[in-house]
């Protein structure tokens, strides 16, 4: 066994996982102080204060409940609702150009260099030694990565997917605005 291990965020539904790596993301805290915008993307409604400035929300939870028919939440006492922080710079270019339209009150919402992602769901940060993750076989591979679905592992009767946010908000993007 290996001993090179990285940190993923695991969003844990009924019956399947999702997990991000915690290199994507530099800060999280608890959604509060949320305002709507208007937004061509239906996933961006809503902006929240970060460090004294306003940070754009991509409701990730709301995206993948739409996007897998299949994934419910698990029935949880109530819990806050976290947004996990990304720094605009380590975006695709083709991101950070389209969310450069977005406007707040006739100012970009990008300018601060911040992005968050909101989760409504259960999340923890776990360690996962590299050989517990497996590709997608070669033929669907292609398919599943430009969906933002980067492989999978299998435990405990559970599937745990690996996904990537910066794809997931490109193509989620795109496909609103086409």
């Amino acid at each position: 066994m290996s001993d090179k291990e990285f940190e993923f965020l695991r969003l844990s539904y009924k019956e399947v996982d999702f997990l991000i790596n915690r290199k994507q993301f530099f800060a999280s805290m608890i959604v509060n102080d949320v305002k709507s915008v208007s937004s061509a993307c239906s996933f961006i409604h809503s902006i929240m204060p970060y460090n004294e400035q306003n940070v754009l929300l991509y409701d990730l939870d709301f995206f993948i409940q739409a996007s897998f028919k299949n994934v419910k939440r698990i029935e949880e006492a109530s819990h806050n609702s976290l947004a996990i922080i990304t720094d605009i710079q380590a975006m695709s270019d083709k991101n950070k150009s389209i969310l450069k339209k977005i406007k707040f009150k006739g100012k970009s919402l990008i300018d601060n260099g911040h992005f968050g992602f909101v989760l409504h769901i259960q999340s923890e940060i776990i360690m996962i030694p590299i050989e517990h993750l497996k590709l997608f076989p070669q033929n669907v591979r292609t398919f599943f990565n430009l969906k933002g679905i980067l492989g999978c592992r299998f435990i405990d009767k559970r599937i745990q997917y690996v996904i990537d946010i910066d794809t997931i908000l490109s193509n989620s993007i795109m496909e609103n605005l086409q």
